[in-house]
This record gives C-alpha cells, structure tokens and sequence, in this order.
C-alpha cells in the first residue's frame, strides 16, 4: 500500500492514539489499539476527558472539558512553542455546525486561551510518552486539528483515524481523514485491473448476509412503511439521512448554512412524478427533515431497514453518505450531491447543481452501475482505503509511511458560506481594538450587527443567507464547555 513519497525506514515502537468522547470512539480506539499491538507497538489510548467509557489504564487529556484546560495567551504560546496556532482555521468545522460567539473568534476570549492551552497538554503528553507515532481521531474538528499541530510540533509521525466504511474495519490514513476530498491517500490511487476473489466474496457476502455499517430495524418494514410503498406506482426515490455535524456534511454544504435548507432545496426540485422516501440517520441528535412534509402521500419520513429502502427505490439520492456505497454494492442507481470518497469514479450521477436533479428525474433514464465496476471500487476500498481488525501487516505499511509535515490548512475543503464566515472571523479578530473587544463577552445585538457589517465586506451576498440562521442559534444555543 503506497501511500506516500516519504518512506520512513524504522518502525516505530509506541503509539498514542487519540479519542474522542462517546461509546463508539471507545470501542474503536480499543480495536484499533489491538491491531497495533499485533503491529508490535507498545500502545496508549487517550480520551479526550472522561466520559465513562475509558478504562482504568485510559488516562484522560483534560480532567473534564476544554475549559479545564490551562488559559495561554497567544504571546505565551508563541513564546513556548515559537509558533502561532491559527485558530480560525483550525475552528471551521465548528463555524459550520455551531453559532460563532465572541468567544469562538476573539483572539484572547478565554475559550481561545483555553484552546492554546488544549495545544500546550498535547505537546507535554507526546513528549512524556515518549511515543514517536500518534493516531489522531476525526480530524475536522478543532481539538483534532490542535492535536495535528501539535504533533508535527513535536517531529513525531502522524496517522488520521475514524470508522469505516464497512464492519470489521476502520479508516486509518498518513495523510489526511477521507472527506477533504482530494487530500485523503486513496484519492490519488486509481481503481485496480480486476478484483481479487476475497472482494468477490465480500460483495456476495454483504448481498445476502444484509450487512450495513450500522445496525438496521428487522426486516420487516412495519403496516405504515408496507402500505405506503404499495399505495402508489409512482418511482420511489430514497434520501439516506445524516448527522447535521458529521464532518461529511459540513465539507459539502456549499452555499447553505446547514442541512435542513440542503435537503429542503434539493427535494423542492423532485417531479411530482416520483415519491420520496427518506430515513433519518440512525445517530442523529435531530433529524433535520422532521418537520418537512409534501402533497399526496409524496413524502415518507419512516426508520427503515437501509436493505428494504434500497430495493424498493428506483434510485438512492445522498449528499455524501455511506448508504449511497451500499447502494452501489446492491445494484442501484445512486446520485450524489457532494462528494464522498466514492465520488467520481464513474458509478455514480454526479449532479453540478441541485436544478439538475430535476432534469434527471423527468428523464427517469437511471442506469444502475456496472457490477464489474463496483466490484473495482471495492478492492480499491478495501485494499487500500480500509484497516481490517487485527490486520498487522497492512498498519505496519502504514506507520512506515506516516510522515512528521506541518498540517494543511483545511478551509479551502469547505464551502463558499463556510469561508465567507471564517474570512469575517479572521477580520474581526485582527481588527477590533483590545477594549472594544472586551464588550463582546457573550452574544448579543451588537454581537450581531459587527458579524454582519463585517461578512457584508468580505462577501454581500453570503450575508443574508446566514441571518436566520444566527439569529436562531442565538435564541437557542447553549453556553461552550
């Protein structure tokens, strides 16, 4: 598996590998961590802060949260490490999913000072572990961007870690997490010749074994999914539900400020002609189509069995979700509006604009994808793209290849209404006067007006598009912990 031009000739020996808080991270740090003692590292897991899932040999970063983190002004850490954190860009993913506060822009807020001192523990933690690779978990978010920071900071090598696409597996990369499109290893490989026999029983596997990613309802659709898929002869079209916050979303929601006003305008092109049948992702906080409804039974809102959606779809239509992969494996035809790591092969209908999908609909010219191809894609997934449990020889390669560069900048990855954001954060932190700032302690109207006087000079028209959806958050969102 080549996965990059800077070969590293000595293994290392200890690793740390990183988590974030839930369940989930837990049980995948803990498998992750037996491959690679298998690889032959003396490994440590290290939570985040306690969440009630890490073990006793699991000692947290922070004792509870970032704001128990040391406070480090920007001379402090410049002072310390001889270099400067750039916090907007290391904060994007959260200008998207979050509100921006004063707080989460303002150079000397105590959450920046707090996010520096986030930076200071991990770089005293590298050193005293005395690890010489580091596994660093998600990588979107802003604590995970510190920790890449810090790590180069610290000349040790680098690897990005988070689930996989299929059971069994976890996304482990030298170079970046698979949703900066075009960044991520396997972005650069192309598809292979022919699919080994072992990819060959995978995909039989998955068919008739009913796999998903995650955990699906019996197979039994229930009276009212029964009924309504009988009721009508109209073509079903499926939308797979995601997590508003899933860093997957956030890299693609171009000109909207969140999902809800994605989905609200790409159903709004669907042909009265076809039907709509859509499942909430099954770990969402809130669904953000749980209030969305159309004329004529056209709509279903329904926790269906991912397997049942797809047969009886005639096309699976995703912004970037894992269930538009599955689909491909099952023979549907699958549209994409963004771009996940199965974009771009030529398996899938990659629309330019939400208006097209209209277009595509009145056509009901749908090809389902080339099995042959699909079955490419995964031996390319497979091979090169995944970790398989306990698979030591494929993470030996990998650490091999894992190198010790600075990070990239992450804000290009993202959307037209994401930068606009972070170029007026950038503009308000660099200019508004010591004093002035010190007025700004929480969000308020005149909170409000600065962030649009100051986004209506970097980019009029993102302003207007981003009002509501502040305005919002302001009436509802919770204090940063």
């Amino acid at each position: 598996m080549i996965l990059s031009t800077r070969f590293q000739p000595q293994s290392p020996r200890r690793a740390l590998i990183f988590r974030v808080p839930g369940e989930e991270s837990a049980t995948n740090a803990r498998r992750l961590a037996r491959t690679a003692r298998k690889a032959g590292l003396d490994v440590e897991i290290v939570p985040y802060w306690p969440d009630g899932y890490a073990s006793e040999q699991e000692t947290p970063l922070l004792a509870e949260n970032i704001g128990s983190a040391p406070r480090l002004t920007a001379r402090q850490f410049r002072r310390r490490f001889h270099f400067k954190l750039d916090l907007i860009d290391l904060s994007i993913h959260q200008f998207v999913i979050e509100p921006i506060t004063p707080r989460m822009v303002l150079p000397e807020s105590d959450w920046s000072q707090h996010l520096r001192g986030v930076g200071a523990l991990v770089h005293e933690r590298i050193r005293a572990s005395r690890a010489d690779v580091v596994l660093i978990p998600h990588g979107a978010e802003t604590v995970s961007r510190i920790l890449a920071e810090m790590t180069a900071k610290a000349r040790r090598r680098l690897l990005y870690w988070e689930s996989g696409f299929f059971p069994g597996h976890l996304y482990v990369d030298a170079r970046s997490p698979h949703f900066f499109r075009g960044e991520a290893s396997i972005d650069r490989q192309p598809m292979p010749e022919q699919p080994s026999a072992s990819t060959i029983a995978f995909r039989d596997a998955w068919r008739s074994n009913r796999t998903s990613k995650y955990v699906q309802p019996p197979h039994s659709a229930g009276a009212q999914v029964s009924t309504w898929l009988a009721g009508d002869n109209r073509p079903i079209l499926f939308l797979a539900g995601q997590t508003p916050h899933d860093a997957n979303v956030a890299v693609a929601l171009g000109r909207f400020p969140d999902l809800a006003s994605l989905y609200r305008d790409v159903l709004a092109q669907v042909p009265e002609t076809w039907r709509i049948l859509y499942k909430p992702h099954p770990r969402a906080s809130h669904d953000p189509l749980a209030e969305y409804a159309a004329s004529s039974g056209r709509f279903l809102n329904a926790n269906v069995n991912i397997h049942d959606a797809i047969d009886a779809s005639r096309a699976v239509l995703t912004l970037s979700s894992n269930v538009g992969l599955e689909a491909l494996i099952r023979g549907r035809p699958v549209i994409l509006l963004g771009k996940p790591v199965y974009w771009g092969r030529g398996l899938t209908l990659d629309l330019a604009d939400h208006a097209s999908l209209k277009t595509l609909l009145h056509a009901n010219d749908l090809k389902a994808p080339s099995e042959a191809n699909v079955l490419l894609l995964l031996e390319l997934l497979l091979t090169k793209g995944q970790l398989a449990d306990d698979d030591s020889l494929t993470l030996q390669r990998l650490l091999r290849y894992a190198g010790r560069d600075t990070p990239k900048r992450r804000l290009p990855c993202y959307g037209a209404t994401a930068r606009t954001m972070a170029r007026a954060a950038r503009q308000i932190a660099e200019t508004l006067p010591s004093d002035e700032a010190k007025s700004f302690a929480s969000p308020s109207p005149e909170w409000n007006a600065l962030l649009q006087r100051t986004m209506a000079t970097v980019d009029a028209s993102s302003s207007e598009r981003w009002t509501n959806r502040q305005l919002w958050f302001w009436r509802s969102s919770q204090p940063l912990h």
